[in-house]
């Protein structure tokens, strides 16, 4: 049975260790905010940026002199959160040094090797009980086709989908990689091209499939956006 509740959901979804390395890359090179909360006094959060970054530890710069530093921090254990390009991202970290100098104030902390990507989905998304495929393919901007595939698909609602998709397909995308998708529905003659933001890719407990989350891009894709929702309407 499709159906579709119009509510909002939270799932946290565990990266490979290959693409949360390219996200903290990104990170660093964007300066992005980061909360880290002391798991010995949660009530003192601690905001700043990273402000650089090694291949063991990241430097977090909080601003100006002004934010009392506890002398027992160094050693904690602190829990992170940053957002970077609409997604949040959960970490556990360490506080390696605590430095106070005409630079402001900074803590080194250690680089994470793992991130949780924390999403926010303004539709429940239920299962798909017959067979749908679902074609999914990436341009380059001059329009040429630079990867293509085929999933099965999971779930559905107007803002997004997952799909089941061969591993070995599924590794060659990157979360933030926009796709064409395309796709029908049971008893719905037309079928559906929206594009999608792959939001996440997790193991389906098996090695060869991996399960693709894709968020629909909403800017040019209204009037499929509409038509889906009516579609859907009959399974609520």
């Amino acid at each position: 049975m499709l159906t579709i509740e119009q509510s909002r959901s939270l799932s946290a979804y565990e990266l490979s260790a290959s693409q949360a390395r390219r996200v903290v890359e990104v990170a660093i090179r964007r300066r992005v905010r980061v909360s880290l909360i002391p798991r010995n006094d949660p009530e003192a959060t601690l905001n700043g940026e990273i402000v650089s970054g090694t291949s063991e530890s990241l430097w977090i710069g909080l601003g100006e002199a002004g934010v009392s530093l506890k002398p027992d921090l160094q050693s904690v254990c602190c829990e992170a959160v940053m957002d970077l390009d609409r997604e949040r991202y959960l970490f556990e970290t360490n506080v390696l040094a605590v430095v106070e100098d005409e630079e402001g104030q900074r803590l080194e902390v250690v680089r994470p090797e793992g991130l949780q990507v924390l999403q926010r989905r303004r539709f429940w998304r239920d299962p798909v009980t017959e067979s749908v495929e679902v074609q999914l393919a990436r341009s380059s901007p001059d329009g040429s086709e630079l990867w293509s595939g085929t999933a099965a698909l999971l779930n559905v609602s107007p803002a997004g989908l997952a799909c089941l998709a061969p591993r070995d397909e599924a590794d060659a995308l990157a979360i933030g990689d926009v796709l064409q998708v395309v796709f029908e529905l049971p008893r719905v003659e037309a079928s559906f091209t929206l594009g999608g933001t792959v939001r996440s890719k997790t193991p389906a407990g098996t090695a060869t499939r991996t399960v693709i989350g894709l968020e629909f891009q909403l800017k040019d894709n209204r009037d499929q956006f509409h038509r889906l929702q009516a579609a859907l309407a009959p399974y609520a």
